[in-house]
C-alpha cells in the first residue's frame, strides 16, 4: 500500500470466507480498522501500491479457482466491485498491483502478470517458478527492481519460504530465500527499512540490514 493504509483479513470458522478490513496512520498511530463491508467476504486481497485500489478474490471451488474483483476508492469512499474476472477473464489470487496498473499474482501454482484491464497474461517463468514448487503471494518494489514471493514445496522445508529476486537484463535473477520462518505476504516497509510479513496470523517484521537480499 501506500504506507500510510493496511489492508488485511479476518475470518472465523472458515479460512476460505474472510472479512476486509482497512486501519489507517495518523497523528502517530494506527487507527481503529474499519470493515470493507461494499466487498462481501473474500478469500484474500491487496491494496495498490497507491492505496486507491483494492484487488481481492472469492473462492470459487465450482470453476476450480477464484473469481476476481476490484474496488476503488472516489470521493465518497469505496465503490462497488467490478467482477474481473466477467470483465477480463482474469482468475487468481494472491495479488499485487502497483502504480503502473501492472497486477501480479497466483494462479495454479504458478505466479503471472498483466496490466489491468487487458486479457493478455505473462507467466514470470524460471527461476522464479519451478516445476515441483507452488509460487504466490508476490509483491514488487515500486520501479520493478525487487520481487518477493512465497515458495512451498511439499516434503522439502529447505526449499519452502519467503525468497527475493532481483530483475536482471532478460527476465528475474536466481531467487535467494530468505533467513525468515516461514511466511506469506512479504513486502518492503515504505521506509525501506523492514521486511513486513505474515506469520501463521501474525504481522511480524524484520530489519532489512539482517537479511541478505539480493
Amino acid at each position: 500500500g501506500d504506507g500510510r493504509t493496511v489492508l488485511f483479513t479476518r475470518y472465523g470458522d472458515d479460512w476460505t470466507q474472510q472479512e476486509l478490513f482497512l486501519a489507517s496512520f495518523e497523528d502517530g498511530a494506527w487507527r481503529e480498522p474499519e470493515p470493507l463491508t461494499r466487498a462481501g467476504t473474500a478469500y484474500n486481497g491487496a491494496l495498490s501500491s497507491l492505496g486507491d485500489r483494492i484487488v481481492f478474490c472469492r473462492r470459487n471451488d465450482a470453476q476450480s479457482g477464484a473469481d476476481v474483483y476490484l474496488v476503488e476508492r472516489t470521493q465518497d469512499g469505496w465503490a462497488a466491485p467490478v467482477d474481473l474476472t466477467r470483465r477480463d477473464g482474469l482468475r487468481g489470487s494472491y495479488f499485487h498491483l502497483d502504480g503502473a496498473d501492472v497486477l501480479t499474482y497466483h494462479r495454479d501454482g504458478d505466479l503471472f502478470a498483466r496490466t489491468l484491464g487487458s486479457r493478455d497474461e505473462a507467466a514470470l517463468g524460471e527461476p522464479v517458478v519451478t516445476a515441483d514448487g507452488t509460487e504466490f503471494s508476490p509483491w514488487k518494489r515500486p520501479g520493478g527492481g525487487l520481487l518477493l514471493f512465497t515458495r512451498y514445496v511439499e516434503g522439502a522445508p529447505a526449499r519452502s519460504g519467503v525468497f527475493a529476486s532481483r530483475r536482471e537484463e532478460g527476465g528475474w535473477g536466481l531467487p535467494v530465500r530468505l533467513a525468515v520462518p516461514y511466511g506469506w505476504g512479504a513486502q518492503v516497509s515504505a521506509d525501506g527499512e523492514d521486511l513486513v510479513y505474515v506469520l501463521e496470523g501474525d504481522v511480524c517484521s524484520v530489519p532489512l540490514a539482517l537479511l541478505d537480499l539480493p
